[in-house]
């Protein structure tokens, strides 16, 4: 009996020791509904290092206001691109960027340009933003934040941040439906056809935009 009993315990010391040696097994991310953009986006804005001119533009899927997937490299192809990464409708600085651009819309649009302005709100927050503001050109979503991240944009917001903006009734989780709290730095891109970046302006001080007449300029002066 005291064999036996001597077994039992040396079994379960050498079960013990080993998982002990393996520590605790990591949580699926999935399972946490973790995003796999979080891990691809610096920790701060200052920390972001974006796409410049030269670059190649990136060709990843965006959305729709009805929620349709589209290719940025479809788009680049439609004619050259005025593309805008924007924080969000929720963003007073962001509006009032949109509203410049509106001054500047029929020229570029006059000169064979598009503008694509693109924000991690659903798409379901840009159909009632574009009711709200009658923009002419088009909103579309990268609530997967892949266009932020592969243009060098997106970084993770901290948890103070969040804190304040929730305390103001702002959730960024619930604008995007993503769990990745991650936002672009403020940019401007003129694309060609050919889907090569003509000029690139962003700034980590998401107070400070580009005025809508310099990028006007700035645009003429890419596509000569």
């Amino acid at each position: 009996m005291l064999r036996v009993f001597s077994s039992v315990l040396a079994a379960f010391i050498i079960g013990f020791t080993v998982l002990s040696c393996m520590g605790t097994p990591e949580k699926s991310p999935e399972k946490e509904g973790a995003d796999s953009a979080t891990g691809r986006a610096p920790a701060s804005a200052e920390a972001v290092k974006p796409l410049g001119e030269g670059d190649m533009a990136p060709v990843v899927p965006v959305y729709t206001t009805a929620g349709e997937e589209v290719s940025l490299g479809k788009i680049y192809e439609n004619g050259p691109t005025v593309l805008i990464f924007y924080r969000g409708g929720w963003c007073p600085y962001c509006s009032k960027h949109l509203a410049d651009l509106r001054n500047v819309e029929a020229r570029l649009e006059e000169e064979g340009f598009q503008i694509i302005a693109l924000s991690p709100d659903r798409p379901e927050l840009l159909s009632s933003a574009t009711e709200q503001h009658d923009y002419g050109y088009q909103l579309m979503s990268d609530f997967t934040a892949d266009a932020a991240v592969a243009f060098g944009l997106a970084f993770r917001v901290p948890e103070k941040t969040l804190a304040r903006y929730r305390s103001h009734g702002l959730d960024l989780t619930a604008r995007s439906g993503r769990r990745h709290k991650i936002l672009p730095v403020p940019a401007a891109y003129v694309i060609n056809r050919q889907g090569m970046i003509r000029f690139a302006y962003w700034n980590p001080d998401y107070k400070e935009r580009i005025d809508a007449r310099k990028l006007l300029q700035a645009a003429r002066e890419a596509v000569r």
